[in-house]
């Protein structure tokens, strides 16, 4: 077991240069432990290959503290969408600007939808007088007949009125037969 350890502290050494050891065995075991969270058989049970050989990669890259290995490992396991912590993975970022993309692609067709109303450049456009004679024409035909309904509804009030007794709380009295 020492002799093991030994020569996993040699290796280390031989592969850090100017880095400390305590700084890459700090970022082995970083990297490990967010691995061990995301592929772990107790919380990725299933039967899935790629998950089983990704473990046991990573089982590997531990035992011989290679760094860049699970650093690899990490962004394999993002890309495959396995990253279940709440950081964002790659795969959750290609998802998210696909989405963007979606979204920006309607929003185009909107603007170019916008661009068809009368209210689009309307102060730049020439035919600004034309435009507003239209709207106010269509305005004011639509007030006449909202004008037209609300004199009906008033005359079918009153008519109702007319043929009920008043009551004390001013409302009307309606025999049972009505």
């Amino acid at each position: 077991m020492r002799e093991e350890l030994r020569k996993r502290e040699e290796m280390l050494q031989s592969q850090q240069g100017s880095f400390g050891s305590e700084k890459v065995d700090s970022r082995v075991k970083d990297a490990y432990r967010t691995l061990v969270r995301w592929l772990h058989p107790d919380v990725q049970a299933s039967e899935n290959n790629l998950i089983s050989e990704l473990w046991h990669d990573v089982q590997d890259a531990y035992g011989a503290m290679d760094l860049s290995r699970l650093e690899t490992l990490i962004a394999l396991s993002e890309m495959f969408g396995l990253a279940t912590d709440k950081v964002s993975s790659v795969f959750s970022m290609r998802e998210a600007l696909k989405d963007i993309y979606d979204n920006l692609d309607d929003l185009r067709c909107q603007i170019a939808d916008a661009r068809n109303t009368p209210a689009w450049n309307f102060k730049k456009n020439k035919r600004r007088d034309e435009i507003a004679r239209k709207i106010e024409n269509t305005l004011n035909a639509r007030k006449r007949r909202l004008l037209h309904e609300l004199a009906e509804l008033e005359h079918t009030l009153d008519a109702f009125a007319a043929a009920h007794e008043p009551i004390e709380d001013g409302g009307f009295f309606l025999p049972l037969g009505a």
